[in-house]
């Protein structure tokens, strides 16, 4: 109370009060700034570890891989597993023409039915 007096609408300090009122400030904030500072920089080094921790874990699976394809490599079931792999999926050609020649039977058909009964009325209107 003998620090600062109250106004009306004002706060009076005495001489010195309000210096140390701004030191403590100062000091909050610097606190919660450096505080900050270090959250962001945990990030940032967490995910560069992360990543880091990662990309080791995959090296050892890329050396397992790879120590496995080079045992082998020469062993005959091996070798026409890795030829045909790339056949597994593709599509028959046979098979797709005899379904699109089935389609296009089945849309001609349509098509001339539509074309009897045209044919059938303008016989019937002659």
């Amino acid at each position: 109370r003998d620090r600062y007096r109250l106004g009306h609408t004002l706060v009076f300090f005495r001489a010195g009060a309000l210096a140390f009122l701004e030191e403590k400030r100062d000091d909050i904030v610097l606190k919660l700034v450096r505080y900050m500072q270090g959250e962001v920089l945990k990030r940032i080094r967490g995910r560069e570890y992360g990543k880091r921790r990662d990309q080791r874990e995959l090296i050892k699976v890329c050396q397992r891989q790879f120590r496995k394809f080079m045992g082998m490599r020469d062993w005959g079931w091996f070798v026409i597993i890795q030829k045909t792999r790339p056949l597994i999926g593709m599509p028959n050609p046979e098979e797709e023409l005899r379904q699109l020649e089935e389609k296009a039977k089945a849309t001609y058909g349509q098509y001339k039915d539509a074309l009897d009964v045209t044919a059938a009325l303008e016989g019937e209107l002659d």
